[in-house]
């Protein structure tokens, strides 16, 4: 087997994806959810795209709207608010939504999010 094609990262833990469990069964019966690990060739490859995010996050000018799950367990939280001191924009908004996991949209208080994602657009 080549080694681009070597499963690295662990499945993911559904639990992890959502607190509300009909999201999480729902994600459970996607059939177009990864199951197995990941490989190193796709591994290298997030890692470049977050390297490259990471040196060129300066260049973004416009308004920016950053969302985070402030117990998210698959992304750490700390990297959203260190996009937003990283960008360069002078109109730039993160929210940390203490206690949501990484689907911030699917959480039980999603309305809390649409409410502050529409005070967003309409501001803009």
């Amino acid at each position: 087997m080549p080694f681009p094609r070597v499963g690295l990262v662990p499945p993911v833990d559904a639990a992890w994806v959502c607190r509300d469990p009909a999201v999480v069964k729902a994600y459970l019966a996607d059939p177009l959810v990864c199951r197995g690990r990941i490989t190193a060739r796709l591994g290298a490859e997030i890692i470049a795209a977050m390297e490259q995010t990471r040196a060129e996050a300066s260049r973004i000018t416009l308004p920016i709207l950053i969302l985070q799950g402030g117990a998210d367990r698959l992304v750490d939280p700390h990297g959203a608010t260190a996009l937003g001191d990283e960008v360069s924009s002078t109109d730039k908004k993160v929210i940390l939504y203490e206690g949501f996991f990484h689907e911030v949209f699917n959480e039980p208080e999603h309305d809390r999010v649409l409410l502050d994602v529409e005070q967003w657009l309409e501001k803009h």
